[in-house]
């Protein structure tokens, strides 16, 4: 009863019909609306007095007597309200900073950032560990992993953290770098001739966004600023554990820097080098559970960057459960801003999307949205994508869900392909009938060629119910 906004006010319903409709009052210039709105302040706190609080202080003793006092009514606390929004604000602020210290302290955890121009993505690589090394433009398979010639490991072997600057001019000289990076970020290890080789060094890219996100959401993803070779590869951008949203970060002022004590940068580099050799990914088990929606390579990344934030923030590996749970929505957030691109990219082949966790006592199961997807709802506001279709049905054991169905046009032979539907043989064949319907009764557009093929039309039951 004393979490949230009934932390600051007991009655917010109350004190929110009655602002609600003093605003309508407002809005049509109409005192005498205005003058009964505000008289429904007093009939809240009678009924309130006489009637609600009774039965709650019946209901939870002397818990909710100790409550009533320490809570007003129907006016909130507005300084407490105040600073813990702000409070908010810097922790979620704070997490985005300590992101950039995961890879220095996680082995082979990739990274990616991108964000506004002067926020310190590429300053805090190339300056805060001698054990990093940044680089900027082409480079070669024999500088990065392994060189034939010289039999001699590359770039992974010898440092920590490989970052490269500018993601929009990565390019390898050689025509399987791209795949040897993939293999390398998926597992660790890479083949040079008869040879398996292995590293421990973390993957870290960081890049511009040259417009607003919201823009580049409704117009492409937000993996767009990559090269070419990568941009659409999302086997490639499946290996990656987070994308830290750059854009969270402000530009830096110089009363963004301190002149009180810190570290010294070669001793903070140490430490996080020294914790690179424990793991705390395990702690998450001992009170939560993944969603089934999450895949081993999602269960992958939630793992290791829960293990690296714990190493910063609780670096003896002692953390209390709510500071566990706060952890793990951030990595889970982190992880599904990747997905949501991915879905962007690849479509329904990355439907399953809705992360979530488990308390392993309660067995409450919470899912984690995020924020520039449009937030929680199961269906996202504003204007959809052509061939998305959200529609609510009762499915196979009766219970009402909302149903996601997508058509999309590629390239091909004009066959028909169905993708997560499972094994509902009705479903099945309610779609097969229905793109014979659209086939045999289709009329040629003008400005398409007669034939143009229907690639797929895919459907697939959300797994949040209403």
């Amino acid at each position: 009863m004393d979490k949230h906004i009934y932390a600051f006010v007991r009655h917010p319903l109350f004190w929110g019909y009655a602002l609600f409709w003093i605003g309508i009052g407002l809005w049509m210039r109409s005192p005498g609306r205005v003058i009964l709105a505000a008289l429904l302040g007093p009939a809240f706190a009678a009924w309130a007095k006489l009637v609600e609080e009774p039965r709650l202080a019946s209901a939870f003793g002397e818990r909710y007597e100790d409550y009533r006092r320490s809570v007003p009514g129907l006016f909130p606390r507005w300084a407490a309200l105040i600073a813990d929004a702000e409070e908010l604000d810097i922790v979620a602020l704070l997490a985005v900073f300590l992101v950039r210290l995961l890879a220095l302290c996680e082995q082979n955890y990739n990274l990616v950032e991108l964000g506004p121009r002067g926020t310190g993505k590429s300053y805090g690589y190339q300056e805060l560990s001698p054990y990093t090394i940044l680089l900027t433009g082409p480079t070669t398979v024999a500088n990065l992993f392994y060189n034939m010639a010289s039999k001699t490991v590359g770039l992974v072997g010898l440092w920590d953290c490989v970052a490269f600057d500018e993601v929009a001019g990565i390019t390898f000289k050689d025509k399987d770098g791209v795949q040897i990076m993939k293999d390398y970020m998926a597992s660790g290890s890479f083949a040079r001739g008869k040879e398996q080789k292995a590293a421990y060094a973390s993957m870290v890219f960081v890049g511009n966004i040259n417009q607003s996100v919201d823009t580049i959401l409704r117009t492409s993803h937000l993996f767009e600023p990559f090269p070419e070779a990568m941009s659409s590869d999302t086997a490639f951008f499946d290996r990656m554990h987070c994308y830290n949203p750059g854009w969270e970060i402000t530009k830096y002022r110089p009363e963004s820097f301190t002149d009180d004590y810190g570290f010294i940068t070669d001793y903070f580099a140490g430490f996080l080098r020294e914790l690179r050799k424990t793991s705390y990914g395990d702690l998450l088990d001992r009170h939560f559970k993944l969603g089934r929606d999450l895949n081993q390579r999602d269960v992958i990344s939630v793992r290791k960057m829960v293990s690296g934030l714990i190493k910063i923030v609780y670096p003896n590996g002692e953390i209390e459960t709510e500071q566990l749970e706060e952890i793990l929505r951030f990595a889970l957030e982190s992880r599904r801003r990747v997905k949501e691109q991915l879905k962007k990219i690849g479509g329904m082949a990355f439907y399953d999307g809705n992360f979530s966790y488990l308390d392993n006592e309660s067995l409450k199961e919470d899912y984690v949205s995020v924020p520039e997807q449009g937030g929680g709802k199961l269906i996202p506001e504003g204007i959809q994508r052509a061939g998305h279709v959200y529609t609510v049905a009762h499915g196979r054991n009766g219970m009402i869900g909302v149903y996601k169905l997508e058509t999309e046009v590629t390239p091909g032979t004009g066959t028909f392909e169905r993708t997560g539907l499972g094994s509902d043989r009705e479903v099945k064949e309610a779609i097969e009938t229905a793109y014979q319907y659209l086939k045999l009764n289709r009329k040629p557009q003008a400005h398409l060629p007669p034939r143009t093929p229907i690639g797929s039309t895919r459907g697939k039951p959300s797994s949040r119910r209403p």
